[in-house]
C-alpha cells in the first residue's frame, strides 16, 4: 500500500473482522461436521487403539509458530511504527524462504523416494510460483512504486488466492479429522488398502491388520488392491500371505485383486459381502482415512470405522497435499458420501 501511495495498513481493521468472520463460520462448520459424523463407539479396556504421531505434533507446532512469528511481525508494524519500513522486506523474506523451502522440500522427498510418489511437481511449481511473487515484490520495491497492473487483474488474483486458501484450510481440515479415528472390538469386517508390495507402508497396514485379527477372532478381514506395472504379484494377494505369515487363518481372508483407486477398493470390497449392512473398519494410514471412510459409506450401509497408521513424519506433508486434490477430485466425481 505504501508503493501505491496509500497509507500503510488502511483499512485494516475491516480485513481483520472479514478474516475473523470468514474463518469463524469456517471453524463452526468444521466443528457441526465433527460432531454429525462422530459415532459412539462401545469400547472397554480391551479395546485396539494406537499412540499419537508425536513427531507429526512437534511439525505442526513448529509449522504453526514459524507462521505465526512471521504473521505477528508484519501486524506488529501496526502499532510499532519504526517497523513500518521493514514490512515490505519481511514479506519478501517470506515468499523468498517459502519458495526455497518448497524446492528444497521436493529435492530431499524425491532422494528419499526416487521421485516414485505421484504429484511430486506440486512443490516446484509452488516453490516457482512464491520465488515469482518475491521477484515482483522485490521489483516494486526497487522501482519505488507498484508495477502497473490492470485493476481486474489484481482483484481476480487476490479472489482467486483466497478461494483457494479457503477451500485448503476446509479439505485438510477434514483429512486431520481422519487421523483421530478409533475402532470398537469384533466389526464384522477390516478392508486393508494396498500399497506398493514390500513397501514400508505396506508392512505396517499388515501388522496392524493382524494386531486387531488377533485381539478380535470374530472379524473377517479383505484385502484389496491390484496389480501395478512394478509389482511381482497383486497387493491384495501379497497381502493375504503377509497376514498368513503373521498368523491369521486364511479362511478369516478374503481377497480382492482387481481395484486400481481407494474407489474401486470399496466397490469390488463390498461385491466379496453378502451383508452390506455390516459394520467394517478401513486399515489404512492417518492422511488417507477421511476420504476412505467418506468413500466406503457410498457402498456400505453398516458403520464404518478405520485403523489410522502413522505416517512417515518427512513425506506427510506431500500426502497432505496430495489429498487435498483427491478430496476435491472424488467430490466432484460424487464418490464421497457423508
Amino acid at each position: 500500500q505504501e508503493l501505491a501511495g496509500l497509507p500503510m495498513f488502511s483499512g485494516i481493521w475491516f480485513r481483520a473482522l472479514a478474516f475473523v468472520l470468514i474463518y469463524g463460520l469456517l471453524l463452526l462448520f468444521l466443528v457441526y461436521h465433527a460432531k454429525k459424523v462422530e459415532k459412539p463407539l462401545n469400547m472397554n479396556s480391551n479395546t485396539s487403539t494406537f499412540s499419537r504421531d508425536r513427531a507429526m505434533d512437534r511439525g505442526l507446532i513448529c509449522f504453526a509458530a514459524i507462521l505465526s512469528a512471521g504473521i505477528l511481525v508484519v501486524l506488529s508494524s501496526i502499532v510499532i511504527t519504526s517497523l513500518q519500513d521493514y514490512t515490505m522486506i519481511i514479506v519478501a523474506v517470506m515468499f523468498l524462504a517459502a519458495g526455497i523451502i518448497c524446492i528444497a522440500y521436493y529435492i530431499v522427498c524425491g532422494m528419499l523416494t526416487k521421485f516414485g510418489q505421484s504429484m511430486m511437481w506440486v512443490w516446484p511449481a509452488v516453490g516457482a510460483l512464491l520465488l515469482a511473487r518475491f521477484g515482483i515484490v522485490a521489483l516494486s520495491m526497487r522501482r519505488g512504486t507498484a508495477l502497473p497492473y490492470p485493476k481486474w487483474v489484481v482483484y481476480i488474483v487476490r479472489a482467486a488466492a483466497a478461494v483457494l486458501i479457503a477451500a485448503f484450510l476446509l479439505v485438510e481440515g477434514f483429512v486431520l479429522s481422519g487421523f483421530r479415528s478409533k475402532c470398537p472390538e469384533n466389526v464384522d469386517y477390516i478392508i486393508v488398502l494396498g500399497a506398493k508390495t514390500g513397501s514400508v507402508t505396506i508392512e505396517a497396514r499388515l501388522d496392524a491388520a493382524a494386531e486387531y485379527l488377533n485381539a478380535n477372532p470374530e472379524t473377517m478381514a479383505i484385502v484389496t488392491g491390484g496389480q501395478g506395472a512394478d509389482e511381482e504379484m497383486a497387493e491384495g494377494e501379497y497381502m493375504r500371505l503377509g497376514l498368513i505369515r503373521r498368523g491369521i487363518a486364511a479362511e478369516r481372508i478374503i481377497t480382492e485383486k482387481r481395484s486400481t483407486s481407494t474407489d474401486e477398493n470399496m466397490l469390488y470390497s463390498s461385491r466379496l459381502i453378502s451383508d452390506t449392512g455390516a459394520d467394517i473398519a478401513v486399515v489404512s494410514n492417518n492422511y488417507h482415512i477421511f476420504r476412505a471412510k467418506a468413500i466406503a459409506r457410498k457402498y456400505f450401509a453398516g458403520e464404518v470405522y478405520a485403523l489410522p497408521m502413522n505416517s512417515n513424519p518427512i513425506s506427510l506433508p506431500h500426502y497432505m497435499l496430495r489429498e487435498f486434490f483427491t478430496v476435491i477430485v472424488d467430490g466432484l466425481r460424487g464418490n464421497l458420501a457423508f
